[in-house]
């Protein structure tokens, strides 16, 4: 739904990317200053102060991993439809576990079954977009 709504938020306005992306993330601070504290009254043995490390991999996740694509994301919105859209988000799955893979050496996961669902999810993209390309020349 998020993507439907962004692809028609962004072809019927004239907003900047980046202040679509300022609104969009500005719901989602307000939406986690209510749920956090929900969150630790809960769960009272989670640590409430992010050590460094914690710190540099929230940078990274905040601005590297979430606010560029996202920009790039709502730019593109302009010119692609919301089914290609779509197609390209199934890709985000495989970007986490690859970037799990790097940076946590997280590797488990990766058997045969992944590379064949790798594969069926990057030929759809690809099919997808030969599709809407040549669709476009017509």
């Amino acid at each position: 739904m998020f993507a439907i709504i962004n692809v028609k938020v962004a072809q019927k306005t004239s907003q900047d990317s980046a202040t679509m992306l300022f609104y969009e993330l500005l719901g989602g601070l307000a939406i986690l200053s209510v749920v956090t504290p929900v969150y630790f009254a809960l769960n009272a043995d989670v640590p409430r102060v992010p050590t460094s490390s914690d710190i540099v991999g929230l940078v990274l996740l905040g601005s590297v991993f979430t606010v560029i694509p996202f920009l790039f994301l709502i730019h593109a919105l302009r010119e692609l439809s919301a089914f290609t859209v779509n197609v390209t988000y199934n890709l985000e799955p495989v970007y986490s576990i690859v970037f799990a893979a790097i940076l946590f050496g997280e590797t488990r996961e990766l058997d045969w079954s992944f590379w064949v669902g790798l594969t069926l999810v990057v030929l759809s993209v690809v099919l997808q977009t030969v599709r809407a390309s040549g669709s476009k020349k017509n």
